[in-house]
């Protein structure tokens, strides 16, 4: 029966689990009074209760100290490339791992005075783990392979009363930071959350705004994010705050969220376990170029059908707006890649998979999206979606879904209509584009009564043609000057 020292990180985790004795000192007098109350019944509530937990939640075995080997082989930028480690078949885990040296943004882990942190050289390379498996099992509609070596070291059940991480990267972010706080701090009545607003260097008064508010509502964090972008603004939230949280809350500082997001995010992990629970968006609209902005992003013409754009939900799936993860799971896979300004989230969720972690699209809650305001800032966002999108692919030597594949046309198309001048058939390809989008937004204007459609078709093509020429920029490798 294991005896801990409660400040400890070893008595932290016993208390959570509930499978031990805590002390708050380790003196011949705690100890005296420990043994002179024990006796064979509670010694045996005590080891009924150890019995009942999994081992392999507590004992290390082969499988989990290659997983741990290869986090370390990462910290150590001289060391000579390539490791491949074979791993013995044990009941966690069959197969064999390779492990490579790849140049990653992905942060490291270190420890600093017990506190799980990320080292600030994110330019030093990190292990990259593939676990070749048998035949994937289908779950849901995602193909979730069913050989996971590296999710069972990190598989640990999360306490009945989880201690939650929230955090809101933000920009320049006045008009909604206050409100958004106030909403948030409502929900976390009955559990124990943090709420942290990682500000990229706002210039409107946001920060300001956040340390009022901290004056007043207890457990809330400015935290100063130098990169500036969102993936750095979680890697840098986590790092600071994320020891002995369970779970990690993404929030979009200009998007809405009904009052039981948090609840229902967290009681959707308990319930199914699930490593990562993400969520379906609402896309909503203000101004006149806003609503149709939002009809389009709503649509199968501006979202090819994603799940996560569809409202689809209740289903296992390959990616969806990240909305809750489990730390250590977060941790298990090196957090964001802090070279992505766009498509981190989905750059994360195909390393999860990779390393067997579970990603769930619940149905019970999902997020409300403010779409860009401009036909100029939708072209920058998605400019930079299209090139997140190609150094995904480029990163993982993976293949674009069919969905995707079909808008990389556009750019070329466009390019290509510039030829008419000469040859006029070289006008067709965009004429029949461009037809099919305005043909699509006028029937949403008859069909559905939507006075919006034709313009929300032109929003779809300045997604279409942005999202490509971003792809085929980074593809051929000219690079933007600055963050969009």
């Amino acid at each position: 029966m294991p005896i801990t020292l409660a400040t400890t990180e070893t008595g932290r985790f016993v208390a959570r689990r509930n499978m031990g004795v805590t002390l708050e000192s380790v003196t011949p007098d705690a100890l005296q009074t420990l043994f002179s109350t024990m006796n064979s019944e509670a010694y045996g509530q005590m080891f009924s209760r150890l019995t009942a937990i999994d081992r392999g939640q507590w004992v290390t075995d082969a499988a989990d100290c290659r997983a741990l080997v290869a986090r370390l082989g990462a910290l150590n930028t001289e060391f000579p490339p390539p490791a491949v480690l074979p791993v013995l078949p044990t009941e966690q885990s069959r197969g064999v791992v390779m492990v490579s040296r790849e140049p990653s943004h992905a942060p490291e882990i270190v420890r600093e005075n017990d506190v799980a942190s990320v080292s600030d050289d994110a330019a030093a390379g990190v292990a990259t783990v593939v676990a070749p498996a048998p035949a994937a099992a289908a779950t849901g509609t995602g193909a979730v392979s069913s050989f996971r070596p590296l999710r069972a070291a990190y598989n640990f059940p999360v306490a009945d009363d989880p201690r939650t991480l929230i955090v809101i990267p933000a920009l320049n972010e006045a008009a909604t930071i206050d409100a958004l706080i106030r909403k948030l701090d409502k929900q976390r009545a009955g559990y124990d959350a943090l709420i942290v607003v990682a500000d990229g260097g706002s210039r409107d008064g946001t920060q300001d705004i956040v340390k009022a508010v901290a004056q007043e509502i207890p457990n809330v964090v400015l935290l100063h994010n130098p990169k500036k972008i969102q993936s750095a603004a979680i890697n840098l939230a986590v790092r600071r705050f994320g020891d002995d949280r369970d779970y990690l809350i993404r929030i979009d500082a200009h998007g809405d969220y009904p009052d039981n997001y948090c609840r229902a995010l967290i009681e959707e992990a308990k319930a199914l376990q699930a490593d990562s629970v993400v969520v379906g968006m609402e896309t909503v609209g203000f101004g006149t170029f806003q609503k149709a902005t939002a009809i389009a992003q709503n649509s199968r013409l501006g979202n090819g059908g994603s799940k996560h754009r569809a409202g689809g939900g209740g289903q296992w799936i390959d990616h969806g707006h990240h909305a809750l993860m489990q730390i250590a799971a977060f941790l298990a896979v090196g957090g964001y890649d802090e070279s992505f300004s766009h498509n981190e989230d989905a750059e994360l969720d195909y390393r999860l998979r990779e390393m067997g972690f579970r990603i769930w699209m619940t149905s019970k809650t999902y997020m409300t999206y403010y779409p860009r305001s401009s036909a100029a800032a939708l072209f920058r966002q998605y400019l930079g979606y299209g090139r997140g999108r190609a150094r995904n692919l480029l990163k993982h030597r993976s293949i674009p879904k069919v969905r995707q594949a079909i808008p990389l046309a556009v750019a070329p198309v466009v390019i290509g209509a510039v030829l008419a001048l000469l040859y006029w058939w070289a006008a067709v390809p965009f004429v029949l584009w461009a037809a099919a989008c305005l043909g699509y937004g006028f029937w949403m204007a008859v069909g559905h009564r939507n006075p919006y459609g034709p313009l929300a078709a032109v929003s779809a093509m300045i997604m279409h043609f942005a999202w490509s020429a971003g792809f085929w920029l980074e593809l051929a490798g000219i690079r933007r000057r600055s963050v969009a």
